[in-house]
């Protein structure tokens, strides 16, 4: 079944955003990436051209992550899309020693930030230290500071140390 959606932005890794008309999912294209600052109509030209075999679903969420392989969409101008306001999403992170390590939704980010300060790890030492060298080892992760942040501003703070 072929989705209608309409373009509502470019995501923080580039990706052209679409959400369905009439609908809770969202669309992105992870082939083709593009300037925050493109225009819808620039946006529309290009998929005319290319079309729009690169399109894949992204889940519930403007932030959420690409899943699985190219739906099948159809892109219409936004004018056409369902007479409600977009909703504006609130970006959440972690970083760690200043650095942007990962992006997501609210729940999302409040979990992960809860592992990752051991706060879901009471009494449970050696899990946590286990957790942490996983994340360390196959992430990047850094012995210091992590932060929780909701469009750019600090939500909470811990320190990383094994």
């Amino acid at each position: 079944m072929q989705a209608i959606v309409y373009f509502v932005g470019i995501d923080d890794w580039g990706r052209p955003v679409f959400k369905e008309v009439n609908g809770q999912r969202y669309f992105c294209d992870t082939e083709h990436l593009f300037r925050g600052d493109v225009t819808e109509k620039e946006i529309l030209e290009k998929y005319e051209s290319i079309g729009t075999s690169a399109i894949c679903y992204k889940g519930r969420g403007f932030y959420s992550e690409p899943e699985g392989d190219s739906a099948e969409v159809e892109i219409v101008p936004s004018k056409v899309q369902s007479p409600q306001k977009e909703k504006k999403f609130d970006k959440w992170e972690i970083t760690n020693n200043g650095k942007s390590y990962i992006l997501s939704d609210e729940n999302t980010m409040k979990m992960i930030f809860a592992n990752m300060s051991g706060r879901n790890f009471k009494d449970r030492d050696n899990d946590y230290k286990m957790y942490l060298k996983t994340l360390i080892y196959h992430q990047g992760l850094q012995h210091g500071t992590i932060e929780l942040v909701k469009n750019g501003k600090v939500v909470d703070t811990a320190n990383i140390k094994l």
